[in-house]
């Protein structure tokens, strides 16, 4: 009887964090973009083909995730433009799929 407990108590709480980590979630988000204008990026998308976030997220030196512009600042070792650039290029060019050039993701 205990271990049934134990089960449905483990089943409710994964449903109630996946739920809560669902609504949390965008489907797109916008980028400032800078002088070449601003960028909308379709995360669902990218979730939906890639299906592991580990692809693009990492956690912070103490262990957390957080949204790509928390670490990535201007001031930053790694900057959010260099590490998007690096990353999605890479990324598309590997896999012959998505935008390579500029002006395919800034949009004025």
């Amino acid at each position: 009887m205990k271990k049934l407990i134990s089960a449905i108590l483990v089943v409710s709480v994964m449903v109630l964090f996946s739920s809560f980590v669902s609504a949390e979630m965008k489907d797109t988000y916008e980028f400032k973009g800078g002088s070449m204008g601003k960028i909308t990026f379709n995360h669902k998308a990218h979730q939906d083909l890639l299906k592991d976030c580990k692809i693009c997220h990492h956690k912070d030196e103490a262990g957390k995730e957080n949204a790509c512009g928390t670490c990535h600042t201007k001031d930053s070792k790694v900057k959010a433009k260099d590490a998007f650039h690096n990353n999605c290029q890479k990324c598309h060019k590997e896999m012959k799929k998505g935008p390579t050039g500029c002006k395919d993701c800034h949009k004025k």
